[in-house]
């Protein structure tokens, strides 16, 4: 690190992200049901729909990974194994709040450019133009430039979300907290 970059550079706060997106929520899935480690996988859902979805997804493929929701997530959940994200929750600071309290590392987040987050803000553009170049819906797309963005709309929800109401899917989320307003 060079001096000026240690003076002046802005060093990130909070547990890094690494996001992998896709560009179907069906696709994503399949590609995380699909996930293997040498440790136990738990895949974490920040919503009961995505829950739901993704065991659905699972038994078909004859999967055993442990699916859960945040809400039951606990520090010893994350000692020794895999945890796995199926979603970013909209606000951010809740999100890190989160990863902080469970004790990880790293959280890894697989999105799809179909799901409300991404459709808030211009996410069938970004797919039809992922489209355009080719790129398969099975494909994983990972760069710091979409984590970059995918923080920045969730602080942009922040600052227009005063009170949060709860909701069992992304889609029911947005509709009462972000575009109720």
């Amino acid at each position: 690190m060079s001096l000026f970059s240690a003076l002046f550079g802005s060093k990130k706060k909070g547990v890094p992200v690494k996001d992998l997106v896709v560009m179907t929520s069906i696709e994503k899935y399949r590609t995380i049901s699909k996930i293997e480690s040498s440790k136990k996988v738990i895949i974490v859902a920040w919503f009961e729909r995505t829950k739901q979805e993704l065991l659905e997804i699972m038994e078909q493929q004859a999967v055993l990974h442990e699916v859960l929701l945040a809400k039951e997530v606990r520090p010893h959940h994350a000692t020794g194994n895999t945890i796995i994200f199926a979603e970013h929750y909209p606000i951010e600071s809740e999100e890190q709040a989160f990863f902080e309290t469970i004790n990880i590392e790293e959280a890894i987040i697989y999105s799809a450019l179909d799901e409300p987050l991404f459709m808030a803000f211009g996410g069938e553009k970004i797919s039809s133009l992922m489209q355009k170049m080719g790129m398969a819906t099975d494909e994983i797309i990972e760069h710091k430039m979409i984590s970059s963005s995918i923080q920045n709309a969730q602080q942009k929800i922040s600052k227009q979300v005063d009170y949060v109401q709860q909701a069992k899917s992304q889609e029911d989320w947005f509709k009462k907290n972000y575009f109720a307003r």
